[in-house]
């Protein structure tokens, strides 16, 4: 089962999909590598009594550094998610949420491309996953990891071989976390 990280202080950028990259304090995640999946939640502590946590998304990582505490730029204010403000109010607003440190750590992902098997419907009926094309998405996964080619995938789903290709090097390479995912 993916790890799970918190985004309570980044919701709604999260589920807007504008942010894609998070900076933590340099004593956490420390053991996440690129290719590892994490599955965003909204809150992670501090629920009250009988409430569950509420999952986002799942992304894979592509970088884990650690890095001085520095002005950002204005891209990586809007990976972030706060396109409109100063590298200022951004680590001002690190500075308050993280105990003291010189240091952050910069984690970069990638959302899977989950339109390549048909547009946004919602939630999941099944698991309550915010997005019910990750049925699709994993079936057509566990197909091509189990070695069936991509043309025949396609056919199956109605999609081009492209976007079958696109979502077997998404999943790859194959992980025990990818396809019958525990939500």
């Amino acid at each position: 089962m993916p790890r799970r990280m918190s985004c309570s202080l980044t919701t709604a950028q999260v589920y807007d999909r504008t942010k894609t990259e998070t900076r933590r304090h340099p004593d956490t995640w420390p053991d996440v590598k690129p290719g590892d999946i994490v599955t965003l939640i909204e809150k992670g502590m501090g629920l009250p009594k009988g409430a569950r946590q509420v999952v986002i998304t799942d992304v894979v990582i592509l970088s884990n550094e650690v890095e001085p505490i520095r002005d950002l730029t204005p891209e990586e204010l809007a990976a972030e998610g706060f396109p409109d403000w100063t590298p200022a109010e951004f680590t001002a607003m690190w500075r308050r949420s993280h105990k003291p440190a010189d240091e952050w750590r910069v984690l970069k992902w990638r959302d899977p491309p989950y339109d390549l098997v048909g547009e946004y419907r919602g939630p999941c009926g099944l698991c309550g996953y915010p997005d019910q094309r990750h049925r699709v998405f994993e079936a057509i996964e566990d197909m091509v990891n189990a070695g069936d080619d991509a043309a025949s995938v396609a056919a199956d789903y109605g999609l081009t071989v492209e976007a079958v290709e696109q979502i077997a090097a998404w999943a790859s390479p194959p992980s025990p976390t990818l396809g019958g995912r525990d939500r």
